[in-house]
């Protein structure tokens, strides 16, 4: 094979490989800590419910199985204490997780925290469990 051939063949294949990358790059370009929250259930076992992703300007974002995600809310504190104020889900399903969720660092192998939800419309506040997904 001839030597410029060679070079348009290893070009187009850099080519392809970038685009490639970029384009898989491009479907989720937020970054921040995972988080699931969890409660225990009438048995008195831990069951472990949905993700969020807190970002460091302060938004929080749904983990959605498919699709893009969504800013939730805001959040704010330290990894010891941590303050969310969620009022954007409008999902009937999960409009009861709006709220002020307050927890803190309770277990650091493996990293978990403790503390409650406090829901938007009824009041009632729900003892929560958190742990870390994805730092």
């Amino acid at each position: 094979m001839a030597y410029p051939l060679r070079i348009l063949i290893f070009s187009l294949a850099l080519i392809v490989c970038s685009v490639d990358f970029q384009m898989t790059q491009a479907e989720d370009k937020v970054v921040g800590i995972i988080w699931q929250w969890g409660m225990k259930n009438k048995k008195g076992k831990l069951a472990w419910y949905g993700k969020f992703r807190a970002t460091p300007n302060g938004n929080i974002w749904d983990v959605p199985s498919e699709g893009k995600p969504k800013v939730l809310g805001k959040w704010k504190g330290t990894e010891e204490e941590v303050k969310l104020e969620i009022d954007k889900i409008t999902n009937p399903a999960h409009v009861a997780s709006n709220g002020i969720w307050e927890f803190v660092l309770v277990g650091k192998e493996p990293k978990l925290w403790q503390g409650t939800h406090k829901n938007l419309l009824s009041g009632k506040k729900t003892p929560i469990v958190v742990r870390m997904v994805l730092d």
